[in-house]
């Protein structure tokens, strides 16, 4: 049965112009240092590898970091290389400052069989509103409701909503924008670091060597900072009612045997970086 489609309530044109004012500001600092490179030095990250599973992801990804020297000039292939997750939870907080102020912001994104849900949480972690993007498809709705508005998704994405810098964002800077690169050893866990510079702003990326993913970024203006992420990643495998819209009854990807791989059609084989 089709939803039928609500009017937009006042609540959720407020909350939506809200984002829309606080995704401006950000994309007013993030876009200059993030030009899409134009070469194919890169294996850019619709042909990077994604896993069906989240097991076997350390030994993968550690196999390559074992063939290859990191270095500045091959850290955007060797990002590009490593095997992702394509089920997981991140609790991504983005912070823009303000002289001496800042704005914050807390989502949880959630992935799964190619569907990403994020929600919008408040200081104490209640749920706000969510998004829900599908099969080029977005749905939106707030916690009780019993429907959602829904579109065409175009050319919006759940990380430009969640203001999330990504391992993509690396892939594609330009060459000459990249100051360094290297791979790291922090709190235990092997991390890939990429340090940038554009227009006067130090960006310094930083990459799980174990998911692929980004777990944080901080940019900075003669010193003092300007943006900052902070992503927590969990490779539980998310339940498959988050997916489900208000009003219906089964996931958006409908319903898969519960052995069957995490779909995901843009995965496909990456080629090795060079040493």
């Amino acid at each position: 049965m089709k939803t039928p489609k609500p009017r937009l309530t006042p609540a959720l044109v407020a909350s939506a112009g809200a984002l829309l004012l606080v995704g401006a500001l950000f994309l007013s600092l993030f876009l200059p240092s993030a030009a899409y490179r134009t070469d194919d030095a890169v294996v850019l990250p619709a042909d990077a590898t994604q896993t069906a599973g989240n097991d076997g992801l350390p030994g993968e990804n550690l196999r390559i970091l074992d063939e290859v020297q990191v270095t500045r000039d091959n850290i955007q292939q060797v990002v590009a290389s490593l095997s992702r997750p394509s089920a997981y939870t991140a609790r991504i907080t983005s912070r823009l400052y303000y002289g001496e102020t800042s704005g914050e912001q807390l989502c949880r994104q959630t992935v799964k069989h190619g569907a990403v849900r994020t929600d919008y949480l408040d200081a104490d972690g209640n749920i706000q509103y969510t998004e829900l993007l599908w099969d080029g498809t977005y749905a939106a709705w707030r916690p009780d409701d019993s429907t959602f508005q829904t579109g065409a998704q175009g050319a919006f994405t759940a990380d430009q909503s969640a203001m999330l810098p990504t391992y993509e964002t690396v892939c594609q800077l330009p060459e000459d924008q990249i100051t360094g690169g290297a791979l790291v050893e922090e709190d235990g866990a092997l991390t890939l670091t990429v340090d940038t510079e554009s227009g006067g702003e130090i960006g310094v990326y930083r990459i799980s060597a174990q998911t692929g993913l980004l777990t944080a970024a901080a940019f900075s203006v003669e010193g003092v900072m300007t943006r900052a992420v902070e992503v927590e990643v969990s490779l539980d495998i998310p339940d498959d009612a988050l997916f489900v819209r208000p009003g219906e009854t089964d996931p958006v990807y409908g319903v898969q045997p519960a052995d069957a791989p995490a779909a995901d059609p843009a995965a496909s084989s990456a080629a090795s970086p060079a040493a």
